[in-house]
């Protein structure tokens, strides 16, 4: 904890045909930087070329990006999985082709639900200038009289028999617009106020032809206006009604497709970047070769790991820091710290990394860092919102699946307040 971990570089070679499995498993362990062979000294390289690129590499990251995109429309989004057992690495070009499908009837099912939901709020925004539109007017029972030639409403009074007007308002339906018909007693026409958008006038005058529709101005019984302004409120309660349902069907539809998203998403993700470990391998004819900087306490890990992931002979060298081939590599720094004092890492490293086979920083940072903030903030009170907010962070962050780390740092900041308020005797500032 004292001092920064010391490490060696790896150099191995393996059989081509192990390339995937031994990135894989490479992968798998996370306990490799990758160096260039070129980087190395001597004049063995010259026989080494660059490991070609896989040619459905950059298939696998768009289907990846297309997954996570999915993971991230649900509410809450969908949390990433770990990637410790999420496959081989190597995804065949059927797997691939199944994974489009399932991510095109995905996208087909979302962009239907979407469009719906957009629809909708465009019938609802007509229909909310409608309203504010009608309250411009005093009597819309005289029809056309009552329109305006700058408004966008078309306002007709009229006659339609009684057993045509439950069709009429059906075929209405789908277009912003507001059928008021009058009490009829007599018998004869039913008396009706139609309030529509002038736009829609082509669409609308073929249906008042077929339904016998005759302009009349009707007397003036009061309380029109609010009529129209009801039923436009209860057509608008209607719809974001109807757009709730999108919404909560959308969000049942990823919830049923959650896990095979998730799992998804993960063995993409493993492709991806086991294709991306490949790709920086050399390669000879019929071997592969790379080097890289490792832990030396995984060491033995990591070599049984690869020689457990090759079918065939395999070749590995581990070499000193600063030593041999490797005195002109520059060394990774890893800080090996207990989890109490990891999140102050990140503080160390937003100033600079401490050399290799220096001394780490970190337990002295987080000290003094906390003891500063105590001494500054000094309120227990005030430490004890602070903490809540950090306890929160943590929560919300661990169940979103992203790091917590900053916000273990806003929560030990808040206990170490909550200490010196203590000794201070301050309580919210009393």
């Amino acid at each position: 904890m004292i001092f920064t971990s010391p490490m060696k570089l790896l150099a191995a070679l393996a059989l081509s045909g192990d390339a995937d499995a031994i990135a894989t498993e490479l992968l798998r362990l996370g306990a490799l930087e990758l160096v260039s062979l070129k980087e190395l000294s001597g004049d063995w390289k010259s026989g080494l070329s660059s490991a070609e690129p896989q040619a459905n590499a950059a298939r696998i990251a768009e289907l990846r990006a297309r997954a996570e995109l999915f993971m991230d429309m649900a509410q809450p989004p969908i949390r990433r999985p770990e990637l410790a057992d999420a496959g081989s690495g190597a995804l065949s070009q059927a797997e691939l082709d199944a994974a489009a499908k399932l991510l095109d009837t995905v996208a087909a099912e979302v962009n239907g639900l979407r469009e719906r939901q957009k629809a909708l709020q465009d019938d609802i925004l007509k229909l909310d200038e409608i309203r504010r539109q009608i309250e411009a007017f005093d009597d819309l029972k005289a029809g056309a009289a009552a329109s305006s030639t700058y408004s966008f409403l078309s306002i007709r009074a009229g006659l339609v028999a009684q057993d045509r007007l439950e069709r009429l308002a059906k075929e209405l339906e789908g277009l912003p617009s507001v059928l008021l018909p009058s009490d009829n007693t007599g018998g004869g026409p039913t008396g009706v106020v139609l309030v529509a958008m002038k736009r829609d006038a082509a669409r609308i005058e073929p249906l008042l032809e077929r339904f016998g529709w005759e302009d009349a101005k009707l007397p003036d019984t009061g309380g029109g206006k609010q009529e129209a302004v009801r039923e436009l409120g209860a057509k608008v309660d209607a719809l974001r009604a109807r757009q709730a349902d999108c919404g909560s069907e959308l969000q049942g539809f990823f919830g049923g497709k959650a896990e095979r998203l998730s799992s998804l998403w993960a063995e993409l993700r493993v492709a991806e970047l086991a294709a991306r470990l490949r790709s920086s391998f050399s390669k000879t004819e019929r071997t592969v070769l790379f080097s890289g900087w490792i832990p030396a306490a995984k060491a033995a890990e990591v070599e049984a790991g690869i020689r457990k992931a090759a079918t065939g002979p395999c070749i590995i060298e581990w070499m000193q820091p600063r030593q041999g081939e490797a005195a002109e590599l520059p060394v990774p720094v890893e800080m090996k710290n207990p989890a109490l004092l990891k999140p102050f890492e990140g503080l160390v490293r937003n100033y600079a990394v401490p050399e290799y086979g220096s001394v780490d920083p970190t337990p002295f940072v987080a000290l003094a860092y906390l003891a500063m903030f105590g001494l500054m903030f000094g309120d227990a009170g005030h430490g004890l919102v602070v903490a809540l907010l950090g306890i929160v962070g943590i929560a919300q962050a661990r169940r979103l699946g992203k790091p917590d780390g900053l916000f273990k740092v806003v929560a030990y900041c808040g206990g170490a307040a909550i200490v010196a308020g203590m000794l201070f005797g301050s309580y919210f500032g009393v």
